[in-house]
């Protein structure tokens, strides 16, 4: 009876810390062409893009791995190795009144390879992102919003996983959009597998029956590398890197830079 028990018992825990896994991801990004639209003029811009607005095409494209930890209800998603940014020579011209036309040259950093460390918790649906601004960083906590899936019929093998296809339709962010009469609207594929049914995801997403595997949006492509099952092997937590602040007060951080200024 004893042995009955003990089985028991290591086979439930056995079980609870089957839920600690680590997924690796394949990444391709293109260079954010609206992250570079935030860090110089409109003038600059037009020197840099030549005056053609699809010079965004010409951006080239990255690869990198990324790496998901999940441990029961937490996750901890970042990249498997530091990602530096690029950093683009911008001249700009311009007409002085007693030398004469003078030439500025600035050095700007362009987030276009930007990687935010998230943390997400799905019981106390609490979000914990790094983002950067004005070459600090910040640690940025908000509440997990529940996302609108529509989980489609469409299925396909991603290795050894059977997967279904789901859209979410959200608010343009200046990636790939499709209008919807007047309204702009960013569609984001992903391909999740309920062989590992846990509500986690890559890039921030999660509330679907199963591990996400894939996502599809605008240039970005993210695909499952492999699958690790953990006993026991790691804790998640958010990271400590960066000032604590709301999601409300790292919006309103180029309004206060401007009054102080």
């Amino acid at each position: 009876m004893r042995r009955i028990v003990f089985l028991i018992v290591a086979m439930s825990t056995l079980l609870s810390r089957a839920q600690q896994i680590t997924v690796i991801y394949k990444e391709k990004r293109k260079a954010n062409y609206s992250s570079l639209r935030s860090h110089v003029g409109e003038d600059e811009l037009e020197l840099i893009t030549g005056g053609k607005p699809d010079k965004e095409s010409e951006f080239s494209v990255f690869e990198y791995k990324s790496v998901l930890r999940i441990d029961n209800h937490s996750s901890l998603y970042y990249p498997q190795e530091e990602i530096t940014n690029d950093t683009l020579m911008v001249q700009t011209t311009y007409d002085d009144i007693d030398m004469g036309y003078k030439s500025l040259y600035r050095n700007i950093e362009v987030s276009d390879k930007n990687f935010s460390i998230i943390y997400q918790n799905l019981i106390s649906k609490e979000k914990i992102s790094t983002d950067r601004y004005s070459g600090k960083d910040y640690l940025v906590s908000e509440k997990l919003e529940k996302l609108d899936w529509k989980i489609t019929n469409e299925k396909k093998n991603i290795g050894q996983y059977t997967c279904q296809k789901a859209i979410l339709e959200h608010e343009h962010d200046e990636s790939e959009i499709h209008v919807q009469g007047h309204e702009h609207i960013h569609l984001t594929e992903v391909w999740f597998t309920d062989d590992i049914a846990i509500g986690h995801g890559p890039s921030g997403y999660w509330g679907l029956p199963g591990l996400i595997l894939e996502i599809k949006e605008g240039s970005t492509h993210v695909i499952m590398d492999k699958v690790v099952f953990d006993i026991g092997a790691f804790r998640v937590q958010p990271s400590a890197k960066g000032e604590k602040v709301t999601r409300e007060h790292f919006k309103n951080l180029p309004i206060l830079e401007f009054m102080e200024n």
